[in-house]
C-alpha cells in the first residue's frame, strides 16, 4: 500500500516519525528529501506519485498553508480523490492530520475533511489505525480500469503569461512589480505556482528566494495590519515592530544575502485599499532601498494575483504595477489538450476531428480552465470521444456545466470575496440580480434600476433584505465576475462567465430568446439619454441582442429584419459636443467590425456583417454636422 505524505519543510520531523511508523506497517511512504531539487522534474514527479498512491496524507500547520509546494501538492490530490469517486468508488484518498495549532477557519477545502490531531496523546495510533482501514480495504485497481491510469493533470496551461512576467521580472531594468487579475477559475495561483518554481531554479541563471502568501489561509487581523503582513512575506520582519523598521529589516536581509528576492502576493482582493495602499509604499520604501544599495544582485520582484484591479492601480508609489491580465483558452490550447488525452487513452482521430471536438469544448466550456478540466475528465472517465457533439445539449450543460456554475462561479468566495456576515442571504440577493442582468455586456446603475422596478422577484429578495438599488450596484461590482481591466463608463460581467451564467439562468434556447428580446427593448428605452459615444454603443448593443434572438429563433430572417434594425438604429445615433454625426457612424461601424460575439451571431449569413456596417456608415437621412 502507498501513501503520499505531504508537508512543510518546517514539519519534517514528525513527518519523518509518521513514515517510519507506516514502514513499520509494511506501507510505502512517499515524501520529499531535498527542496532544492524542485523543478520541472519535480513536478512531474509529484503528479505521478499522487496518481500511483493508495492515499494522500497532509500534515497540517500554518507553515503547510503558506507553502506553495503543499498547496500544490492538495490540489492535485483533490483532483485525484474526485477521479476516484467519479468512477464509482465509494472511497477517501485525503487525509488529514493537524501537526501545528491551525484555526479551523484557515485551511480552505481541507475544513471539509475530519482532522486527526496529532498534538492528542492517542492521535498518532488513531490516525495509524484509519490509514491501515482505509488503504488496507482499498486494493489494486482492475487492470484497464480508467482510475488505474495516470490521472488527469490540473490543465492550466498559461505558458504565454507565464514567459511575459518571468521576462519581466529576470530581466535587469524590466518590470519588477506586477498584478494578475482575472475573474475565479482563470488560473491565477497556478501561475503563482509555476513562477515561484521557475525563479526558484534561476532561471535567469541565479536562484531567487521565493516567497509565495496566500493572504485566503491568513487571518483577517493580518491581512487588515500591514507590519504582520509584511512579517509574511518577509521573515526577517518583526511583527511587533512599526512599518519603517520593518522596509529597513527587509532591505538588509536581501542586500545581506546578496540573493534577489521574490514575493508572490495571492488572494490579494482579500486587502482593502487602504490596507493595499499600506503595502504597496512599504514594497516601494524596499524597492527604492534596495536601487541605492548598490548590489546589483539584491533585487525585489513582486507578483500580485486578485480578482480586482482598483487597490493596485495608482501610479504611485514607484514602481507602478504592470498588469497582466488573464483570459480564457483559445481552441488551440483546448485542441492540445484532447490530444494529450487521445494519446493517453490511446484512440487515434485526424486533424479535422480533432478540431472537431476542440470547437465543441471550447463552446462548452467557453474556455475556462476549470471548466475545461471538468469537461476532458468527462470525456476520459466516460470514454465519451462519440459523444463530444452532445456537449451542445441541455443535459450535458446540467451534468458538468451546472455545478461548477453553483458550486464556484456562483459560491459565497467569489460573489462576496471580502467576506462579511450573512452570507448566505447576500449571495441569493447577488444571484437573483445576475438572473435579470447577464443578457447584457454593457451594464449600468440604471440597467438595474429598471429591472428593480419591472422584477417582482427581484424586488422582493432586495427589499426583503433591506437594501436599495444602489446598495445591490454597489455589492455587484464588489463581485469577482467583473470584466478587469474596464476603462469604460459603465460595467460588464467577465465575457466567457456571462455567456455560461446566461445558459445557466436561462437553459432552454426559447429562454434565452425572450431574454434577448426583452433586453433589445430596454435598450431602445435606455438610448434615450445618452449622447454621443453612448449611443453608438447602445446601436451596437440594440443589434446584437436582435441578431442573437434571430439566430435562436428565426436564422432565415436575419438579414432582412437586421438590416432594417440598423437602417432605424442609424436614426437614433445622437450627436454630442464631442461628436458630429459622422464621427459617430464610423465609431459603430469600427465597433461592429471588432465584435467578436456579434461576428460569430451573423456569422451564419455570409456577408451580413459588411452590409450592416456599409448601412450604419451611409449619411443618408442624417448630416455630417
Amino acid at each position: 500500500m502507498s501513501l503520499f505524505l505531504s508537508y512543510a519543510q518546517e514539519d519534517g520531523k514528525i513527518a519523518e516519525e509518521i513514515a517510519r511508523k507506516l514502514q513499520q506497517r509494511h506501507h510505502e511512504v512517499f515524501r520529499f528529501e531535498d527542496p532544492a531539487q524542485r523543478g520541472k522534474q519535480w513536478v512531474r514527479r509529484l503528479e505521478e506519485e499522487i496518481n500511483e498512491a493508495q492515499g494522500f496524507l497532509a500534515l497540517l500547520s500554518p507553515s503547510y498553508l503558506v507553502s506553495g509546494w503543499c498547496r500544490r501538492e492538495r490540489e492535485l490530490a483533490l483532483i485525484r480523490e474526485n477521479d476516484l469517486q467519479a468512477d464509482g468508488r465509494d472511497t477517501q484518498f485525503v487525509h488529514v492530520a493537524r501537526v501545528g495549532p491551525t484555526p479551523l477557519t484557515d485551511p480552505g477545502f481541507l475544513r471539509t475533511y475530519d482532522w486527526h490531531d496529532l498534538v492528542a496523546p492517542d492521535g498518532m495510533v488513531h490516525l495509524l489505525d484509519v490509514l491501515d482501514a482505509h488503504m488496507g480495504s482499498r486494493g489494486n485497481a482492475a487492470p484497464g480500469d480508467p482510475a488505474s491510469g495516470p490521472a488527469l493533470t490540473a490543465f492550466r496551461n498559461r505558458e504565454q503569461e507565464l514567459q511575459q512576467l518571468l521576462h519581466g521580472v529576470t530581466t535587469l531594468g524590466g518590470h519588477c512589480f506586477w498584478l494578475v487579475v482575472a475573474p475565479p477559475q482563470l488560473g491565477k495561483s497556478w501561475l503563482l505556482d509555476q513562477v515561484s518554481a521557475e525563479l526558484t531554479q534561476g532561471r535567469d541563471g541565479r536562484p531567487w528566494r521565493v516567497r509565495l502568501v496566500d493572504l485566503r489561509v491568513l487571518p483577517s487581523d493580518v491581512r487588515s495590519d500591514t507590519t504582520k503582513l509584511l512579517a509574511h512575506m518577509f521573515p526577517a520582519v518583526d511583527p511587533q515592530s512599526a512599518p519603517p523598521t520593518g522596509a529597513r529589516e527587509i532591505t538588509k536581509m536581501i542586500s545581506g544575502d546578496k540573493q534577489p528576492y521574490a514575493c508572490l502576493l495571492d488572494g490579494a482582493d482579500l486587502l482593502d485599499r487602504g490596507a493595499a495602499d499600506a503595502l504597496r509604499k512599504q514594497l516601494s520604501q524596499v524597492h527604492q532601498r534596495l536601487q541605492a544599495s548598490g548590489h546589483p544582485a539584491a533585487r525585489l520582484a513582486v507578483v500580485v494575483a486578485g480578482r480586482r484591479n482598483e487597490e493596485w492601480l495608482p501610479v504611485s508609489p514607484a514602481p507602478r504595477l504592470n498588469q497582466l491580465p488573464l483570459t480564457r483558452f483559445g481552441a488551440e490550447v483546448i485542441s492540445q489538450a484532447l490530444r494529450d488525452l487521445a494519446a493517453q487513452m490511446d484512440r487515434s482521430f485526424s486533424p479535422r476531428e480533432m478540431e472537431v471536438h476542440a470547437e465543441f469544448v471550447h463552446r462548452f466550456t467557453e474556455g475556462l480552465p476549470a471548466l475545461v478540466v471538468e469537461c476532458l475528465q468527462w470525456v476520459r472517465r466516460e470514454d465519451s470521444w462519440a459523444d463530444i457533439a452532445d456537449l451542445d445539449s441541455t443535459t450535458s450543460f446540467d451534468r458538468i456545466a451546472r455545478p461548477y456554475v453553483e458550486n464556484r462561479l456562483l459560491s459565497t468566495e467569489s460573489l462576496m470575496p471580502e467576506g462579511g456576515r450573512d452570507l448566505g442571504d447576500i449571495r441569493d440577493v447577488l444571484s437573483h440580480a445576475l438572473r435579470v442582468l447577464t443578457p447584457y455586456r454593457v451594464l449600468t446603475q440604471s440597467h438595474l434600476a429598471h429591472y428593480w422596478a419591472a422584477d417582482a422577484a427581484l424586488h422582493q429578495a432586495v427589499s426583503a433584505g433591506g437594501w436599495s438599488p444602489p446598495d445591490l450596484w454597489e455589492a455587484l461590482n464588489r463581485t469577482a465576475l467583473l470584466a478587469r481591466p474596464h476603462d469604460e463608463p459603465w460595467t460588464a460581467i467577465h465575457p466567457p462567465i456571462r455567456r455560461l451564467l446566461f445558459r445557466h439562468f436561462h437553459p432552454a434556447a426559447a429562454d434565452r430568446a425572450a431574454a434577448h428580446r426583452e433586453a433589445a427593448t430596454y435598450v431602445e428605452q435606455w438610448m434615450e439619454s445618452p449622447r454621443g459615444k453612448e449611443s453608438g454603443v447602445g446601436v451596437v448593443e440594440r443589434l446584437w441582442h436582435e441578431a442573437s434572438a434571430l439566430a435562436l429563433e428565426r436564422p432565415a430572417e436575419l438579414t432582412a429584419v437586421l438590416s432594417a434594425t440598423a437602417d432605424r438604429m442609424r436614426e437614433r445615433l445622437r450627436p454630442s459636443s464631442f461628436y458630429v454625426a459622422g464621427e459617430l457612424r464610423d465609431y459603430v461601424a469600427t465597433r461592429i467590425s471588432r465584435d467578436e460575439e456579434l461576428q460569430e451571431v451573423l456569422g451564419v449569413e455570409s456577408g451580413l456583417a459588411n452590409r450592416l456596417i456599409a448601412i450604419i456608415s451611409s449619411p443618408a437621412g442624417g448630416s455630417d454636422a
